[in-house]
């Protein structure tokens, strides 16, 4: 029998995982690879892409293999379960819960003494379900559970049925966890701050972190025009339209830069944001719209560029804080962030990067001036504060996991 105390092996359990193509399966690759550089060896329970409006990606599949022992896609059942396993009768706590019933047969038929830890990564939520369960047969277990997004609390979700379940499991999710960590410091507060006797003690930030070994290792490329980028999708409150407008009014008063740059926009993007009369009153040409690429390709686009832009929604404060911001800096390219108060603000300032709230349109136009004549300047050398970037490095995040369960082997 395995000494659970001097284990070195780790299982991280995340629906969302490659190929699945979805915010968090870099996300979940990343931490299997900083995982392995501290010294755990990993073993990998994931989703099996069952639905077809969620697209795959092969990129980051190599990348996988290299650093994990093992990986199983848990698969959905053929026949129709139970309801009280699958909510297939009523409705589901998100897209994933199908695969419950099997991920919670397949994690008891494993030798758990085996394990360091198990640490879970949501957006899917019902993934914690399943660990409430595991843990009530198993409590000896040792359960990280890491979230990069609200749960009970996320002001984007709107179905009713769903806040309620949310509302309902989130705190015997915090009974029995032995540990909770969030990308951000705001969701931790928000999850935490209607739980008064939940231990704090229990709780930790451990960012979302870039891997440079992902990036490509030759020169950047020289692009002809100085090119910003855009790379993501495009919806609702998050849209380029500020950007456009600043752009417009930079153009009425520094003509010199007409053919001096362009802008791509990479991913997704509402068709209503195309038709934007302030986007056809632009140059021809300076705006070009690229389809969505793989998450390698991403990076790759992300390190040529010579600007990066992050655009977020036009709110009042911003809980979240995107895997996306901690790629382009691992991409070592400049940012100009239109972004809201909140977390991504609160990073780019201690980076140095150059801010501008989405309602300001002349604060976005400065930004973006002073970002192409520094450019033309070739004065990106030092564009960021290399200190603070680093904290969000592979190695430096990884070693926050790896000193965790550590800690938590000396508990039980």
């Amino acid at each position: 029998m395995s000494d659970p105390v001097k284990s070195k092996r780790v299982l991280v359990f995340g629906y969302a995982f490659p190929p699945m193509q979805v915010q968090m399966s870099p996300v979940a690759a990343r931490a299997v690879a900083g995982l392995r550089q501290q010294g755990f060896a990993v073993d990998v329970l994931a989703g099996e892409n069952f639905l077809p409006f969620i697209p795959s990606d092969s990129s980051l599949m190599p990348y996988v293999q290299r650093h994990s022992e093992k990986v199983h896609y848990i698969q959905r059942e053929n026949k129709v379960n139970v309801w009280l396993d699958h909510y297939d009768i009523w409705f589901k706590p998100d897209v994933m819960a199908d695969l419950g019933h099997n991920a919670y047969k397949y994690i008891m038929s494993l030798d758990l003494k085996d394990y360091a830890a198990i640490i879970t990564f949501s957006p899917f939520h019902s993934i914690n379900s399943v660990m409430v369960r595991v843990k009530k047969s198993r409590p000896q277990v040792r359960w990280i559970a890491h979230f990069c997004d609200p749960w009970s609390s996320n002001p984007l979700e709107k179905d009713w049925l769903r806040r309620l379940w949310n509302e309902w499991n989130e705190p015997r999710m915090l009974s029995v966890v032995d540990f909770v960590t969030h990308s951000s410091k705001f969701t931790l507060d928000m999850m935490l701050q209607k739980y008064q006797s939940f231990d704090r003690n229990k709780a930790l930030v451990i960012p979302h972190f870039f891997d440079p070994t992902l990036y490509p290792l030759r020169d950047k490329a020289s692009n002809p025009l100085i090119t910003l980028r855009f790379v993501g999708t495009l919806f609702g409150r998050r849209s380029p339209e500020p950007m456009f407008q600043a752009i417009l009014n930079l153009l009425i008063e520094r003509v010199d830069l007409k053919d001096v740059f362009r802008i791509e926009l990479i991913g997704n993007i509402e068709k209503e944001m195309l038709s934007s009369q302030t986007l056809k009153s632009l140059p021809e040409g300076l705006i070009h719209f690229v389809p969505s690429v793989s998450y390698l390709k991403s990076l790759e686009l992300m390190y040529d560029a010579d600007i990066l832009l992050l655009i977020e929604a036009d709110t009042d404060f911003n809980l979240f804080v995107p895997s996306k911001l901690t790629d382009y800096m691992g991409a070592n390219t400049p940012i100009v962030g239109i972004v809201a108060d909140g977390g991504s603000q609160e990073i780019l300032g201690g980076l140095g990067c150059a801010i501008a709230h989405p309602n300001n349109i002349k604060s976005i136009e400065k930004v973006l001036e002073s970002a192409i004549d520094s450019v033309q300047r070739k004065a990106q050398p030092n564009w960021c504060r290399e200190e603070f970037r680093n904290l969000f490095s592979l190695e430096s995040v990884s070693k926050q996991f790896a000193d965790l369960i550590v800690k938590l082997q000396g508990v039980k």
